[in-house]
């Protein structure tokens, strides 16, 4: 916990890194890691971050880029003068910090964080103690919401304000995601939402890149896989649940065969086997429109940036 006269800041643990590990032994017998892994522990939070800092990193680039020119228009559509902000799965923070910037300024404001990775909340807290502004965090992963969001809105203000920035909408099965949200939200809410739209070449691009490749592996390093036991592979497919929807996948495979002992078990791997490190839908903007307002979400604004590739979509409940 860290505090002063003027703020509060504080971490509430609901992931155990025993029941992570555990979980994710689980994930790798089957072969597979899911999103809230990817940042799990120091390195692989770090590995993260240092996309943020390469200037051809386009899905951040041009993601904030589009939030500095409409924040002011986004905020310009919440009336109420105070406010819980709840940011899921905060990354960096970057983004949520151009919105509070600005929010703090006209607005009573809490701002609370959501987060499996204690070391990307630590991240985003070091970014909010300047705002002055006081804050919970949670380490935990999007199950514990209808625990985490109800007490926010009983302990504190009753208008909550839910952005998920970090196209995390991309890594999950839509559905299951948005209910989620979507029961943890009243009809005075707010939801805000970026997703990178359906361009081709723009994720060849990204998945081209060695910084964005090597992030993807760097979760299986604890398992002590070397550089020279793997190269990776991407392959695009549509989305069983939804055909409409192109997803693309990207996998760790292994070059030799390879032993691991990982929490007393023993794994594993022959030559050419595969471990899906990322899954990601990829939307068009009426694939997206049809999702949220199917999902019982009303889009009361929907921006995006010059190239329609990135889009930024408030919402409330209908």
């Amino acid at each position: 916990m860290f505090s002063s006269s003027f703020q509060n800041i504080y971490i509430n643990i609901h992931e155990t890194n025993e029941n992570l590990e555990k979980e994710f032994l689980k994930y790798i017998r089957l072969r597979e890691i899911p999103s809230k892994f990817w940042y799990w522990w120091e390195e692989s939070t770090q590995s993260r971050i240092n996309l943020c800092k390469l200037r051809d990193y386009a899905p951040y680039t041009d993601s904030i880029a589009l939030l500095n020119n409409i924040v002011d228009d986004i905020l310009s559509f919440i009336p109420e003068t105070e406010l819980n902000h709840i940011d899921l799965w905060c990354w960096n923070w970057e983004k949520d910090l151009i919105i509070l910037n600005k929010l703090h300024k006209v607005k009573q404001v809490n701002s609370f964080l959501i987060d499996s990775s204690v070391d990307m909340i630590r991240v985003a807290l070091e970014r909010l103690k300047n705002l002055w502004i006081n804050s919970n965090s949670f380490v935990s992963w999007f199950e514990h919401m209808t625990e985490i969001i109800p007490n926010i809105r009983k302990n504190f203000y009753k208008t909550n304000f839910i952005t998920l920035l970090w196209n995390t909408l991309w890594n999950f099965h839509q559905t299951e995601l948005l209910n989620l949200i979507r029961k943890n939200m009243t009809y005075d809410d707010y939801f805000l939402v970026w997703v990178s739209v359906l361009n081709e070449n723009s994720y060849l691009e990204q998945y081209n890149n060695m910084d964005y490749l090597y992030s993807s592996f760097v979760p299986l390093k604890r398992l002590w896989i070397v550089l020279s036991d793997w190269f990776m592979e991407y392959e695009k497919t549509k989305y069983r649940f939804f055909p409409d929807l192109d997803v693309f996948n990207v996998y760790f495979k292994f070059n030799k065969d390879k032993d691991i002992v990982y929490e007393h078990d023993e794994l594993n791997f022959k030559k050419w086997e595969r471990i899906l490190t990322e899954f990601s839908c990829k939307y068009s903007i009426d694939n997206l429109r049809y999702i949220l307002t199917s999902n019982w979400f009303n889009i009361v604004k929907l921006f995006e940036n010059s190239s329609k590739n990135y889009v930024k979509i408030l919402c409330k409940l209908k």
